[in-house]
């Protein structure tokens, strides 16, 4: 991270112009991570920070540096797989997540997870359901109604998952003020993976 700040600045001392505008604050949770050109500047010179900051930024986004592995997940995928369940992950994330940066923190194909779907690598998104159309294929055209898909977004987990048939829940960590409004809508939402698999051992999951 200090490569890429030390980069953002160095651009902004020789670009004057460049994310320090409060507009650019605003949108950027006023860390200067965007940057507004104007016409007239030496394109040489925009090139080369062009280049050092693009380096440093895929740099640290293609590793595990700017990810966090919440402690209840390696136990939960571990749980799950232990059951006989077939585990999936679905993410927009790109080509090097799977390779790259899942198993440096520790999440791995075979140990915590089956098969996964990356926008990066299938070239679609959610929340396209042609995203978790794939994942069905890949876990080997199994029924929509036999799986289920456990996500934080309404708009680009439980509401395309549905609309295909899945079974979903959403995860609320951080008590986002539209856990309520999910809950009234008819979702289920728990609070993390722990209160997840105590859900799913209990008698309240129909799944």
């Amino acid at each position: 991270m200090r490569d890429l700040s030390l980069h953002i600045r160095t651009w902004q001392r020789s670009i004057p112009v460049s994310g320090l505008e409060p507009k650019c604050r605003t949108l950027c949770g006023g860390k200067p991570a965007c940057v507004i050109l104007l016409s007239g500047l030496d394109m040489n010179m925009m090139r080369k920070h062009l280049r050092k900051f693009s380096d440093a930024y895929m740099h640290l986004f293609g590793s595990s540096a700017p990810y966090t592995v919440f402690p209840d997940s390696r136990p939960f995928l571990r749980w799950l797989r232990g059951k006989g369940v077939e585990v999936g992950l679905v993410s927009n994330a790109e080509y090097r997540y799977p390779d790259v940066i899942l198993p440096a923190m520790g999440i791995n194909e075979g140990s915590e997870w089956d098969f996964g779907v990356f926008s990066g690598l299938e070239g679609v998104e959610k929340p396209n359901p042609k995203i978790y159309e794939i994942a069905l294929e890949r876990a080997g055209n199994i029924k929509p109604e036999e799986t289920l898909h456990i996500g934080d977004s309404m708009r680009k987990d439980y509401e395309p998952a549905k609309s295909i048939g899945m079974h979903a829940l959403l995860l609320d960590r951080f008590k986002t003020p539209d856990a309520d409004e999910w809950r009234k809508s008819g979702a289920v939402v728990l609070p993390d993976l722990e209160a997840t698999q105590e859900w799913l051992s209990s008698e309240k999951s129909s799944w």
